[in-house]
Order: C-alpha cells, then sequence, then structure tokens
C-alpha cells in the first residue's frame, strides 16, 4: 500500500497531520 504524499509543504507537522488524517482519522473519529 504505497501512497504519495506531498512531502514539500516545507513543514513535518503538515506532512504529519496529512498522513494522521488520511489513515488514522476514521479510528480516532471511532474512538471518539
Amino acid at each position: 500500500m504505497a501512497r504519495k504524499y506531498n512531502w514539500k509543504t516545507g513543514c513535518d507537522v503538515e506532512a504529519t497531520l496529512s498522513v494522521i488524517g488520511g489513515r488514522w482519522k476514521p479510528i480516532l473519529v471511532c474512538h471518539l
């Protein structure tokens, strides 16, 4: 499952949030 992310955002936080938002968002919403 290779995904392409836009790592040229210039900010590690934005890149991390994009990964978390893409993969873990349904799981986090379920636990809330």
